[in-house]
């Protein structure tokens, strides 16, 4: 991790900002079973939760489907 150094309180404001959309938007939050801010105030927590089962059935059924298989 490097030092950063801000000359301004516009540069600090602006590097806050990027943080918070980036904590609102990206950043998985384990309050929320790991869904990100945004999907939970939206409504869309279900749906994504919903979608990882489904991915990971897919992915577990694949990998059974390679091995009996190969």
């Amino acid at each position: 991790m490097s030092l950063v150094v801000h000359r301004s309180p516009d540069q600090v404001r602006e590097a806050i900002g990027r943080f918070v959309d980036y904590y609102e938007r990206d950043g998985y939050q384990e309050a929320f079973r790991n869904a990100m801010p945004e999907a939970v105030y939206l409504g869309r927590r279900e749906m994504l939760l919903q979608h990882r089962k489904e991915v990971r059935m897919r992915t577990s059924l694949g990998r059974r489907m390679h091995y009996y298989f190969s």
